[in-house]
């Protein structure tokens, strides 16, 4: 072989090595972030801000799609089925990836089969109110109230198969009530009718819930988290009520389709875990009602599977369902 031969094999070689250490830079091209929720609500405000600080950072557009529809599953579905490329990202909630795993028939994802975690997002803080003329001020008052009741007392399901749906069922089995109920389309007319007493109590996110309750429309009876709420330090949280069980919050991740390269998957979770860690965008999520999270790849994955695992016990245990 002559020396130039010899050469050219080398340089070859070399030219592989290099192509094999440093893979095609990403992002080359633009991002497409599924809402599976409409336009306006907490998901999506979330989603915007985090979709603009994005794309400043990877310097490429990050498109925010909403794909609304079966409480978050829908939109959750296409990127689950979608290229593993890291091109299509999805900001997913509590009950797509988690509760209706279980919940739903015919789902056509499994959350951590086809879904690869990337970072926690967000969570919301969840209160139980009551209509004023309900005879309850904290939780232990509630709970024995509705033991006497009789018929039930009514409780609004806003969203079924969200985790307010799955906290009103785990509150019947360790409060040991009987409530009855109603379904509604969404939050907006489970408040309406909380505020004119068509209904007894209702669950919901903090900041839903804070301006009926200082106007006097509502009571808080407690809080379903660990430590009271900054904006509601005179209620009770469930834990100093006896119910540690219903520590629990809507919450958000930032998943992509199962496969996608590692590389790919790292890059996303270090920019994602820097945007949540700015103060501009605490400040702008807590003002939207999001409490500001971040994480490991590894330690979503954990806490989803534990979600997961937590509320398929809730559900066989209540016989809940789609109604």
């Amino acid at each position: 072989m002559t020396r130039r031969r010899v050469l050219g094999a080398m340089l070859l070689v070399a030219a592989c090595g290099m192509a094999h250490a440093q893979p095609a830079a990403y992002p080359t091209r633009a991002i497409r972030m599924v809402i599976p929720f409409p336009t306006g609500g907490t998901t999506d405000i979330a989603g915007r801000l985090i979709a603009q600080r994005l794309s400043e950072r990877l310097g490429q557009p990050v498109v925010v799609e909403n794909k609304p529809g079966a409480g978050g599953t829908a939109g959750t579905e296409i990127v689950a089925k979608s290229a593993p490329d890291g091109y299509t990202i999805v900001l997913g909630n509590s009950g797509a990836l988690s509760v209706g795993v279980t919940l739903f028939p015919n789902l056509g994802y499994q959350t951590l089969r086809d879904l690869a975690p990337i970072t926690m997002i967000a969570d919301s803080t969840v209160a139980m109110v009551v209509h004023p003329s309900v005879p309850a001020n904290n939780l232990h008052e509630l709970v024995a109230l509705a033991k006497q009741r009789d018929p039930p007392m009514t409780i609004a399901i806003a969203s079924v198969g969200s985790i307010h749906h799955l906290l009103i069922e785990q509150f019947k089995l360790d409060a040991k009530v009987k409530l009855t109920n109603i379904p509604y389309k969404g939050g907006g007319q489970a408040l309406i009718d909380l505020i004119a007493g068509t209904i007894d109590i209702n669950m919901d996110n903090v900041p839903a819930l804070i301006g009926y309750i200082r106007a006097g429309q509502m009571r808080a009876v407690a809080v379903a988290s660990a430590q009271r709420s900054d904006v509601l330090p005179q209620v009770p949280t469930v834990v100093e009520e006896g119910y540690p069980g219903l520590v629990a919050s809507p919450w958000f991740a930032m998943m992509a389709p199962a496969k996608t390269p590692r590389p790919i998957i790292e890059r996303l979770n270090r920019e994602l875990v820097a945007i949540m860690r700015s103060d501009d965008m605490k400040q702008r999520l807590q003002a939207a009602g999001a409490n500001p999270m971040w994480s490991t790849p590894e330690e979503c994955g954990t806490f989803i599977a534990a979600e997961i695992d937590r509320w398929a016990r809730v559900i066989r245990e209540s016989g809940a369902k789609i109604e």
